[in-house]
């Protein structure tokens, strides 16, 4: 019977930990961010894949950088690099995420 009662407790206990590893991968695909929708917003405007990755900073920086850098003929340069860049930022953002979650991507 003690034993019956053992089993019953870690089914309960297991239970508990598939559900809340389900909840935290449902919770990933709702955050995590599109690498591909990082690119295409950085083709659209300069540095706004960065934003859409949570470095709102480094795209703002990589904007006021194309600009700068149109006095000299050079701003298409940062078209080029700025979807890497934020192709680079969503990934890393959803390794943080699944990180912080504690699943696997």
């Amino acid at each position: 019977m003690v034993i019956i009662l053992n089993q019953i407790s870690e089914n309960k206990n297991t239970g508990k930990k598939m559900e809340k590893e389900n909840k935290n991968k449902v919770l990933y695909e709702l955050k995590k961010k599109n690498e591909t929708t990082a690119v295409v917003l950085s083709l659209f405007l300069t540095g706004a894949g960065s934003m859409y990755a949570g470095k709102i900073g480094k795209g703002i920086l990589i904007l006021f950088s194309q600009i700068f850098l149109w006095m000299f003929l050079l701003g298409w340069l940062m078209w080029i690099i700025a979807p890497l860049v934020a192709y680079g930022d969503a990934k890393k953002y959803n390794s943080i995420l699944a990180l912080e979650l504690n699943i696997e991507e």
